[in-house]
């Protein structure tokens, strides 16, 4: 959403939650001032290698905000936790775009005009809950699997991931077995404590293992040999006979 309003709905920017300890750390390396702070800005074009500059890379670059000097001056200030690293974070994201409170009197004011609009902005818009997310587990497996060992384990992965706040976990079990096994997904199915969203192509094969181990849901994909990763949509035209068969096959066993 600031983004967006800032004109830069196109770019990203990496966000960084640090201790007193690790900012300050970078104020002493970067800025030569050896404390701590609210926040640091680092633009990527700063000391980019003229060679990347082909690239179609849409970053910004990195806001690194102090959790611990957020708390201390939400307190100071009278302000929520909450709206004092949004205030921070709005503060960051200026700085990439160019603006420097530092450079002239005229520039802070024009930086703090601009926070105004933006902070007031986003508390008349913003959403009063946070979207409920699935996790993807796949290529955890994937390492495994081109390590031939037991580890990492996705299932000991998204039990990690649902302790985190995750609202779901997502796998695919392909065809060839490329990553997810089959004994992941049933370990998964007696694990996942919120809902389980197996992707999956049509094949019978794999459409009868999902009658048997009845996901919270499924997700039918694509799925060619030759890819690396599932690329494309998936062909609803050219397969409805063959797709409708299996959503009524599920929709009998209560899987959406």
């Amino acid at each position: 959403m600031l983004l967006k309003q800032c004109g830069a709905d196109d770019h990203t920017v990496s966000l960084h939650l640090v201790t007193d300890a690790e900012i300050r750390e970078l104020n002493s390396r970067y800025r030569h001032k050896d404390m701590p702070t609210n926040v640091l800005s680092f633009p990527f074009a700063d000391g980019m290698d003229p060679s990347f500059a082909g690239l179609p890379v849409r970053e910004l670059g990195e806001i690194v905000i102090s959790l611990d000097t957020a708390g201390r001056e939400a307190e100071e200030f009278g302000q929520t936790f909450e709206d004092r690293l949004i205030w921070l974070v709005t503060h960051g994201l200026l700085h990439l775009l160019g603006y420097d409170h530092e450079r002239s009197g005229a520039e802070e004011q024009r930086m703090q005009t601009r926070e105004t609009e933006l902070i007031a902005y986003l508390s008349q818009n913003r959403r009063t809950s946070m979207p409920h997310l699935a996790i993807n587990v796949d290529h955890v497996a994937t390492i495994r699997q081109a390590r031939g060992t037991i580890e990492p384990d996705p299932v000991a992965a998204a039990a990690i991931c649902e302790l985190a706040g995750a609202s779901g976990i997502v796998v695919h079990l392909r065809e060839d077995r490329r990553h997810i096994q089959d004994r992941d997904v049933q370990l998964l199915r007696q694990t996942v404590k919120t809902r389980l969203n197996l992707e999956m192509g049509a094949s019978r094969e794999i459409i009868d293992f999902a009658l048997e181990l009845k996901p919270d849901m499924v997700t039918l994909v694509p799925e060619k040999r030759q890819e690396l990763t599932t690329e494309g949509g998936l062909n609803v035209t050219g397969q409805k006979k063959k797709l409708a068969q299996t959503v009524k096959s599920m929709a009998a066993r209560d899987i959406p």
